[in-house]
């Protein structure tokens, strides 16, 4: 299973759906395939799986949601009843039956805090999940490794820095003195790699890993490189353009993202394959792989495309556009989901009141609509077609959605009140395995 990070979306983005595009993304014959498209969405949303309800609907120990992850027959959640930012709040761990939703496990972790020792919240240094183990990091320096079907306590480590990603069975993290470190996901085995590499020396809590069985990707610095595990033999080494960067694996390629858009190169050279220059506000947002094929919402800086409400589909070992698809309702952030050829994403939709007009506040100011209606939608891979829209509830945000290998989709809705639960929703498989 891939790494699972905290992600949540915030629904005040959009409040309108883009104008309608060209399928396979090209510029002629635009009024044609606007409504060809146009039609196809129509259709869609009036076929059987739209306005799907979740099989099952529950209401969860805690407000606020970390990570929900799926696990053979199980779903595992992680939360908080306060304020996820806080250092002092205490988790739930809990884990839910796929087929019922009936709850298998509870317990409270007194962790006292969610991420790295100097108390920030980073994405991927809290809670990730390899196969069916999750481990959590601590901020007295402790990671705790769970077994995901049972909430089991499998194994611990002191004295870690931060966790840096996982991948091929195994949690990489930071120990003390800033070394590189591979756990063994399910014994707690570790490995210990040699610190000589300047590549190495320059490791953070800021530096990230994804990996294979056998090979780990490795940022630090201002570098990627390769490494064979557990000998940790370096294969190479490649200049990249931040500090900061995300990283992912796919089909035989390592996709590296910067505030500016992304470099892929070969996994087994590090060969340099091509490059990606998209417009980006403040914070790196990575694209999606699936396959052979990355996915984005990003558009090109230098053609000045930026955020136009098209999806665009790459070739991955190429960077050849393969097909632009115009999505509609937008997604409420670049946050995808492939599984299964199809694409999911959340969006939102603003509701207006009988009178269609702000309402005022008794201290001043506007409200600028009556409710927020989150959905899930499924896209079609090949087509762009929203093949499934999942019913709409009125929440102030929802998590990345899981999806299990069968089609099975889980995810936690939250709302903005802090003193109301949040809710995981289930639905059954979607799409043949």
């Amino acid at each position: 299973m891939p790494i699972i990070a905290k992600q949540r979306v915030q629904f005040a983005r959009r409040c309108s759906p883009p104008t309608p595009g060209p399928i396979r993304g090209f510029e002629s014959n635009v009024l044609a395939w606007s409504f060809l498209l146009a039609l196809a969405l129509l259709t869609s949303a009036c076929g059987s799986g739209a306005g799907a309800s979740p099989d099952w609907d529950i209401e969860l120990p805690f407000n606020q949601v970390d990570t929900v992850a799926l696990a053979g027959d199980a779903v595992f959640c992680l939360g908080s009843d306060g304020d996820l930012s806080s250092d002092f709040q205490p988790l739930r761990l809990v884990v839910y039956s796929v087929a019922t939703g009936a709850e298998r496990f509870h317990t409270i972790l007194d962790l006292r805090a969610l991420a790295a020792r100097n108390g920030e919240h980073r994405p991927g240094t809290f809670a990730l999940v390899e196969g069916d183990v999750a481990v959590v990091l601590s901020q007295d320096g402790r990671i705790r490794a769970f077994e995901a079907t049972s909430g089991r306590e499998l194994w611990n480590e002191a004295d870690i820095e931060a966790v840096l990603g996982s991948g091929g069975g195994r949690f990489y993290a930071i120990g003390r003195g800033y070394s590189l470190l591979a756990f063994d996901a399910r014994t707690g085995s570790r490995t210990l790699f040699d610190k000589k590499p300047l590549w190495m020396q320059q490791l953070s809590s800021s530096s990230r890993v994804a990996a294979i069985a056998g090979r780990a990707f490795v940022t630090s610095g201002s570098t990627v490189a390769a490494i064979d595990v557990p000998s940790g033999i370096e294969r190479w080494v490649q200049a990249i353009d931040t500090t900061n960067s995300a990283i992912q694996v796919s089909d035989g390629f390592v996709v590296v993202t910067g505030r500016r858009g992304w470099s892929v190169f070969d996994a087994e050279t590090g060969a340099s394959r091509w490059r990606f220059e998209a417009y980006e506000s403040s914070r790196p947002i990575p694209p999606t792989l699936s396959g052979s094929q990355l996915l984005t919402m990003r558009g090109r800086a230098s053609n000045s495309e930026l955020e136009d409400g098209y999806l665009r589909v790459y070739e991955l070992a190429t960077g050849e556009l393969k097909a632009r698809f115009a999505v509609a309702p937008l997604p409420a952030a670049d946050d995808l989901v492939a599984a299964g050829g199809r694409i999911y994403f959340p969006s939102s939709e603003f509701h207006y009141g009988a009178l269609r007009r702000p309402i005022v506040k008794s201290t001043g100011g506007d409200a600028l609509a009556d409710t927020l209606d989150v959905r899930l939608s499924a896209l079609d891979a090949a087509t762009g077609r929203v093949v499934w829209t999942g019913e709409p509830a009125t929440w102030g945000s929802i998590g990345r959605p899981a999806i299990s290998d069968s089609g099975f989709v889980a995810l936690a809705a939250m709302t903005p009140k802090r003193n109301k639960p949040a809710r995981l929703l289930g639905y059954r498989p979607l799409f043949a395995k």
